[in-house]
């Protein structure tokens, strides 16, 4: 199996995003998840935008100008002023959509239609079949963290397409060095108990607070480790890999 470096995975995100340096994505990621409360970061509105406002992802600056001299607050702010900017902007409509019940999937379909990578992410975690793999490839296409989840998803399931789990580790690798942590969760499942890779992935998402899988299974392994029966938890914690 083959899998991508650091440098490699910086590479090809970058040139997927338009040149985008990888630290600024990264920055805008936190932005984002820290703006809607996701990826296990506690909602903080006037935070993100105070972040975002010193960030130069094209999305931050956009962000940064909608709300400029508005009381940007709660959710029902941030949902008016997304409303007020209009029904052919592809940030508005994916945003206002995913500050909402997201039971009416209009505007976050017209928003993935008009190209935005993380609207065409969202879909693919709500359609199903081809044209969830569809929306999947074409944010991955993008070097959208979220694209990246969900295709591996549709590779590790055979949704929409041919289940193939080196293609599904490729692209959570690719989700998890963004730091998304539920792709380091479902990676960390693709590997055997045996690999450290397992241990890796799985002290990571712990580390960032999805710790259920990690706290379940790596205590048990460490005391196999102890006594002798060998473990690549335990010879993982042994060697730092992870934190204990």
């Amino acid at each position: 199996n083959r899998f991508f470096s650091h440098q490699e995975m910086a590479s090809s995100s970058s040139h997927n995003n338009n040149g985008i340096p990888l630290a600024t994505l990264l920055e805008w990621y936190k932005i984002r998840d820290t703006f809607f409360g996701d990826n296990h970061v506690s909602q903080n509105i006037p935070l993100a935008l105070e972040m975002a406002s010193s960030c130069h992802h094209p999305d931050a600056r956009w962000l940064t100008e909608a709300c400029a001299g508005k009381d940007v607050i709660t959710e029902e702010d941030a949902k008016r002023v997304f409303s007020a900017v209009g029904q052919n902007d592809a940030r508005a409509l994916c945003f206002t959509w995913m500050l909402g019940d997201r039971k009416d999937l209009t505007p976050l379909r017209r928003s993935a239609d008009l190209g935005f990578a993380l609207a065409q992410a969202w879909m693919a975690e709500q359609a199903r079949g081809e044209e969830k793999f569809k929306f999947a490839q074409l944010a991955a296409a993008q070097g959208e963290r979220d694209g990246f989840f969900f295709l591996g998803i549709c590779f590790c399931n055979g949704g929409g397409c041919e289940k193939d789990l080196d293609k599904a580790k490729e692209n959570l690798l690719f989700a998890s060095d963004l730091g998304d942590v539920s792709g380091m969760c479902l990676l960390g499942r693709l590997f055997d108990e045996s690999d450290p890779q397992r241990w890796r992935w799985w002290g990571r998402a712990a580390a960032l607070g999805s710790s259920s899988r990690f706290l379940s299974n790596f205590a048990k392994q460490v005391e196999l480790f102890n006594s002798g029966s060998g473990s690549a938890a335990g010879d993982a914690q042994r060697r730092g890999h992870v934190a204990v």
